[in-house]
């Protein structure tokens, strides 16, 4: 409870606990980012300046795989 999503240019999607503290951000930015797009598929896309993709859920899947996402070699899935 207090806790706040954030989508920022440096950072993308910045979560904080109700003290100010934060919890998580995305990783792997390869840009600022200028918008967060969630698409038909389930995929939620932040897109830079030119609304190229610098980030996506499917490309770090953390719990759940969904149909066409692919797991890249190295990737981690945990539950």
């Amino acid at each position: 409870k207090g806790s706040k999503v954030e989508l920022n240019a440096n950072d993308g999607l910045v979560i904080t606990s109700p003290n100010g503290d934060q919890l998580w951000k995305t990783e792997g930015l390869n840009a600022k980012v200028s918008r967060g797009v969630f698409n038909d598929t389930g995929n939620f896309v932040l897109k830079g300046d030119k609304l190229n993709s610098v980030w996506e859920t499917f490309q770090f899947p953390s719990d759940t795989l969904l149909p066409a996402q692919v797991l890249q070699k190295g990737g981690k899935l945990s539950s």
